[in-house]
């Protein structure tokens, strides 16, 4: 069955992944941030002090040739760790050829680090036992909104042959509030049918490496929002994404693009067991 994320049910797990962020950050909005989130996020203010310009947009190109940095798992400690694993892979030792360059990284679904599996309740936070990695660094959270909009690009290796039938993977993008630790999201479902993975109703049938692509732009102060899947280079297919994760009723062209800056990459649920690889994290401002 072919499915939007607004009409799938994920299991247990994900479903309880689902439910913790959106007590999270629902919670932030409505109160003060904690003595610890406000350390960490005033250790990064002055990184986030821009205005509004394209030049002065936070720009991050992330290769995995070297490293995993910006992004979280359970090996991560502290509040901006999370769960799940991320592992990095070369030319010579990984599975697959990266997309680009030497190096891709792999997620999988997994269990959260000792601060959100143990210690969170005691910073009023709920805690949480298993999740899939994500972009955790506050130097991504622009705290302004770039005159030309901005992109979010991610390669994922898609193979119909690692996922079993139903939702292969979550994928999400956010965006963050200004001035706030509260984010909204923007989420699809890949999923597994008949021997191919789907995106809404377009068909991957071939294993190879894919560009998924948020563009954030607007229109007279409103925000537009487009996804497009690319293959080398090459646009495959792309639809507007026009409803929010956990707020389906709210359009994305009734925000004003001045309430928000750039958020992060979040796999809300990614299958039990499979190695997903991604290569190649973009974010800049522009088309």
């Amino acid at each position: 069955m072919r499915t939007f994320l607004s009409n799938s049910n994920f299991n247990f797990v994900a479903a309880l992944c689902s439910l913790f962020l959106l007590i999270l950050f629902n919670s932030c909005e409505k109160e003060s941030l904690s003595v610890l989130e406000d350390n960490i996020l005033d250790a990064k203010a002055q990184n986030n002090e821009r205005e509004g310009s394209d030049d002065d947009f936070q720009s991050f190109h992330q290769s995995f040739n070297n490293n995993t940095d910006a992004w979280a798992d359970q090996y991560v400690e502290g509040v901006l760790g999370w769960c799940g694993t991320i592992e990095l892979w070369t030319k010579k030792t990984g599975e697959v050829m990266p997309s680009k360059g030497n190096g891709y990284a792999t997620v999988m679904w997994g269990e959260c680090n000792t601060f959100w599996s143990e210690e969170a309740d005691e910073e009023g936070l709920p805690t949480f036992q298993y999740g899939a990695p994500a972009t955790q660094d506050p130097d991504l959270w622009s705290a302004t909104w770039p005159s030309s909009g901005f992109i979010q690009n991610l390669d994922i290796y898609l193979d119909p042959a690692m996922f079993d039938n139903g939702v292969a993977f979550t994928y999400s993008n956010s965006l963050k509030l200004q001035g706030e630790m509260a984010f909204i999201y923007f989420a699809f479902d890949v999923v597994k049918d008949a021997g191919s993975l789907y995106i809404n109703d377009f068909e991957v049938s071939e294993a190879g490496w894919y560009t998924f692509s948020y563009v954030y732009g607007e229109d007279e102060g409103k925000l537009l929002i487009d996804f497009q899947l690319l293959q080398k280079n090459q646009l495959l297919y792309s639809f507007p994404v026009e409803k929010r994760l956990y707020a389906p009723e709210v359009s994305t062209s009734d925000l004003w693009v001045d309430d928000y800056g750039s958020g992060y990459i979040w796999f809300v649920y990614l299958q039990d067991g499979v190695a997903l690889p991604i290569d190649e994290q973009m974010l800049r401002a522009g088309k």
